[in-house]
């Protein structure tokens, strides 16, 4: 599994058929993940919601570059002032968030994401901050 982080909105963009293939038969299929969902919130930082951030969406690929997950994430200040990664599409407009993978390669994603975010290179924050989250 290798590691790509989108930090502009041109490479966000650049994935949208990707985005949404993968959404079509990850564990969490819901229109708020979609690709011209989370553009358009990210565009107005859940309309003005955030007063800033900074995009930082961690892809995985397997080998032969198929895209297996996605965390769509950004940095900012939570509500409390602390540094925080969160879901792009956080907290009021979005009903359900969560991170893109399909439920066989969930864990693979989720253990490699973890180990990305504590290496140097992943920005400086004290918490994943993540909402409205599916329970299952």
């Amino acid at each position: 599994m290798h590691i790509v982080t989108i930090r502009t909105l041109p490479e966000l963009i650049s994935l949208e058929k990707e985005w949404n293939d993968l959404l079509a038969i990850s564990a969490s299929h819901v229109p708020f993940l979609r690709h011209e969902y989370i553009t358009a919130w990210w565009q107005g930082l859940g309309g003005g919601e955030w007063q800033q951030g900074e995009l930082y969406v961690v892809t995985a690929r397997q080998d032969d570059g198929g895209l297996i997950g996605i965390a769509p994430l950004f940095l900012t200040d939570n509500r409390d002032g602390e540094p925080a990664l969160m879901l792009l599409g956080s907290i009021e407009i979005s009903d359900y968030l969560d991170v893109i993978a399909r439920p066989e390669d969930m864990p693979a994603f989720i253990e490699a994401l973890l180990e990305h975010l504590a290496q140097a290179q992943a920005p400086t924050f004290h918490l994943l901050d993540w909402y409205n989250l599916l329970e299952d």
